[in-house]
């Protein structure tokens, strides 16, 4: 998934980046009235630390079937299964 250039600690912190920025887009678009900096902000936010997510988990491979398991892997980052006992 990653290559050699990227190392794993990278990854986890890109990892940690975006849920950190996607949650902090959820609290303010959640907020009611008129939008504000802090909203464009979160957004802006959840672009630059997705994009660096992508760019380490397909490591510049193009493919639908990559993309496919990148977009599952957002969803586990997001919504992480119940632990079984």
């Amino acid at each position: 998934m990653f290559t050699e250039q990227a190392t794993e600690t990278e990854f986890l912190n890109a990892a940690e980046e975006y849920i950190h920025a996607e949650k902090r887009r959820i609290v303010a678009l959640s907020r009611r009235g008129k939008r504000t900096a802090e909203e464009f902000d979160s957004v802006d936010r959840v672009y630059r630390s997705e994009k660096k997510l992508h760019s380490l988990f397909c490591a510049g491979v193009r493919s639908e079937f990559l993309n496919g398991l990148y977009n599952q892997y957002l969803k586990l980052l997001l919504n992480p299964p119940e632990p079984q006992a």
